[in-house]
């Protein structure tokens, strides 16, 4: 009586371990299941670059240039271009400073009313170009006077660049810069 309880541990034995029994009729055969794949866990995350600083432009990397822009009924606007002329990248941002002179060199007016827009830094390679416009009325009938050279201060920095430039400045009258935008054609 002993072999009869040792013959049934066998097929539990085999179930239990995931063989199958083909010697008892009669009982469910059971398979084996793969067991899970071990893998190795992953590395989750972001690649970290190197933080590549890049220095203020100055007016030493910067050539100025100016074209017309847009006017009509008494407005006028005249958009500068900054070119970098660095081997480097520099950036800015913000309202350039600007000055204006008449033919002898005496400043007309030296100050600027900021428009509209907000600021945004803006990257400028070697050999591209940042923008801003300047924007003023002419008065019809008050006595106005027209620059004969501008001094542009880039943002953020104490130098300027003298260029030709013709601006009528009338008193009492604004004449303002946009903010600093990428590219050549000034806002908008």
């Amino acid at each position: 009586m002993r072999r009869a309880p040792l013959l049934l541990a066998i097929p539990l034995l085999a179930a239990a371990c995931g063989g199958t029994n083909a010697s008892a009729p009669g009982t469910p055969t059971t398979t084996a299941r793969n067991p899970p794949l071990l893998t190795s866990p992953t590395m989750t995350g972001t690649v970290s670059t190197p933080v590549v600083e890049i220095d203020a432009c100055t007016t030493a990397d910067l050539t100025v240039s100016a074209k017309e822009g847009a006017s009509g009924m008494g407005h006028r606007s005249t958009i500068y271009v900054l070119t970098n002329t660095a081997g480097v990248p520099c950036s800015t941002e913000g309202f350039p400073g600007m000055a204006f002179l008449d033919a002898s060199g005496s400043v007309l007016r030296d100050t600027v009313a900021r428009g509209d827009g907000t600021p945004a830094p803006v990257v400028i390679k070697p050999g591209d170009a940042a923008s801003y416009s300047l924007d003023w009325t002419e008065a019809n009938g008050a006595t106005c006077a027209t620059s004969a050279k501008v001094l542009v201060t880039p943002p953020n920095d104490t130098s300027h660049a003298e260029l030709l430039s013709q601006v009528v400045i009338c008193p009492g009258r604004p004449v303002t810069v946009s903010a600093v935008v990428p590219g050549e054609a000034g806002p908008g």
